[in-house]
């Protein structure tokens, strides 16, 4: 068994540095809750920074206590930017052409985000797997688009895989979707390859076991209207102005 990696999924799309809404920190706190008493202990956490990645980090830091180690703020995490077309509907009202082709930003192309993908894998993930000394346990908390460029990545760098479903029964070339702090977890290993000119090559072996996992939200459900309200860390919850009887 080598390293485990979980790739965690924080909601809202876009680079616009949006905070999360009082259900997506029950969310949260229901996805730490759930793989702590799963027996998972994570060694390593690298996330976003954008805040809602960074909450949701900061969250899991809270359950695990010292033993986790202190989030890692990675700025190749950050989520697709969009450009010009951030936070617009895909239906907008009729603009002057002129204006609108002057003042255009193009949005970030798949190559600038494949660029960051592999930045992230090179610099953070193969250092790890690499490391003979001990297996980790990896959280990474970032966004659907560049988390599944990151997960194209991996794939790239996998040993040539059988054609047969892997041995939890998933296909050997899933297609990852997420939902908000649904997760994928990935068991990984290195592996040494020789290519024609026998030349050490590193690979990956991977096994998936688990694609968009959401157990944690089992019986959660969204709260009207002020679950939709942007989470206030402050404020306190209704359970603390009950005094427990002894």
């Amino acid at each position: 068994m080598g390293s485990m990696l979980t790739f965690i999924l924080v909601g809202s799309a876009g680079v616009t540095d949006s905070a999360l809404t009082n259900h997506g920190m029950l969310q949260v706190e229901k996805l730490a809750g759930y793989l702590s008493q799963q027996g998972v202990r994570f060694t390593r956490v690298f996330c976003s920074p954008l805040q809602r990645a960074r909450a949701t980090a900061d969250a899991l830091k809270s359950t695990y206590g010292d033993t986790m180690g202190k989030p890692f703020v990675v700025p190749c995490l950050r989520e697709k930017d969009y450009g010009s077309l951030e936070g617009k509907s895909w239906v907008s009202p009729n603009v002057n052409v002129k204006e609108k082709r002057d003042s255009f930003t193009p949005a970030e192309t798949f190559d600038e985000l494949s660029s960051r993908a592999k930045e992230f894998v090179k610099d953070f993930l193969l250092p790890l797997l690499r490391d003979g000394s001990d297996n980790h346990t990896v959280a990474v908390v970032s966004h659907g688009v560049i988390l599944s460029v990151i997960w194209r990545t991996l794939k790239q760098m996998r040993v040539p895989p059988c054609s047969s479903s892997s041995s939890h029964g998933i296909p050997g070339d899933p297609l990852v979707m997420w939902s908000n702090t649904g997760y994928l977890e990935l068991d990984l290993s290195m592996a040494m390859a020789t290519d024609q000119n026998q030349t050490a090559l590193s690979n990956l072996e991977i096994s998936v076991l688990a694609i968009n996992s959401r157990q944690h939200l089992t019986n959660l459900k969204r709260t009207r209207g002020i679950g939709n309200s942007k989470h206030d860390p402050k404020q306190q919850k209704l359970e603390s102005f009950f005094h427990r009887r002894q």
